[in-house]
C-alpha cells in the first residue's frame, strides 16, 4: 500500500525516532531536524541522546556537486566524508574543510594527498616505512632518501651497513674507480 501525508511524518515520542521532512525530504533517524553541512538531502543518523561524542553519520547527495558522500562527525561538525566525485570518476576520503586524503582512481591508483595518482602509490608529503618500529626507508618532500634515519641530509643518507655487490657505475654508464668518503667510526 501506499501513505500519504500533508505534513512532516514522525514515529516516537518527540519525533526523534524517525522523522521525514515534507519540504526538503530529508530524513532524521534519532533527530527531527535532519540538515547536512552541504546542503543538500539526504538520511541524518544521529548517536543516542547523552551519547559521550554525539556522533553522527549523514548519507547525502548534493545538487550543485555531483557527488555521492557519506559524512562521519561530532556535535553537528562533519570530521570525514568518503564518496564518489563523478566528473572525477575517483574515490576519495575527505578530511573535511581540510583537504582531499585518500583518493582511488580507475586503474586502481591510490593517492595519498593527491587527488591525480599518477602511480600505484603517489605520496604527496613525507613518506616512512617503519616496520616494527623501526626507520627502514623515509623519503622527505625535498626527494632525500633515509634509511635508517627520518632526517636525511643528502640524496641518500644510510645509517647501518653497506653492502653492494656490483659494480660502480659513473652516470654516463662508463666503469669508473669509485670515490668513497667515509666519518670516523667506532667500529673495529
Amino acid at each position: 500500500g501506499k501513505a500519504n501525508f500533508t505534513g512532516n511524518f514522525s514515529v516516537g515520542q518527540t519525533g526523534n525516532y524517525l522523522f521525514v521532512d515534507n519540504t526538503s525530504g530529508n530524513v532524521g533517524i534519532g533527530t527531527s531536524s535532519p540538515t547536512f553541512p552541504f546542503g543538500g538531502s539526504g538520511i541524518h543518523i544521529r548517536g543516542a541522546p547523552g551519547n559521550i561524542v554525539n556522533t553522527f553519520l549523514d548519507i547525502v547527495s548534493i545538487a550543485s556537486i555531483p557527488n555521492g558522500l557519506i559524512g562521519f562527525g561530532v556535535n553537528g561538525t562533519a570530521e570525514w566524508h568518503i564518496g564518489y566525485e563523478g566528473p572525477a570518476n575517483r574515490f576519495s576520503l575527505v578530511e573535511t574543510f581540510v583537504a582531499e586524503r585518500l583518493s582511488l582512481v580507475p586503474g586502481g591508483n591510490v593517492g595519498i594527498n593527491t587527488t591525480t595518482p599518477s602511480a600505484t602509490l603517489s605520496v604527496n608529503g613525507t613518506l616512512l616505512v617503519n616496520p616494527l618500529g623501526t626507520t627502514a626507508l623515509f623519503v622527505n618532500p625535498s626527494g632525500n632518501v633515509g634509511i635508517g634515519t627520518t632526517s636525511p641530509g643528502t640524496a641518500l643518507h644510510v645509517i647501518g651497513s653497506i653492502n653492494a655487490s656490483v659494480a660502480y657505475r659513473a652516470a654516463d654508464g662508463s666503469a669508473s674507480a669509485p670515490s668513497y668518503t667515509f666519518d670516523a667510526d667506532t667500529d673495529t
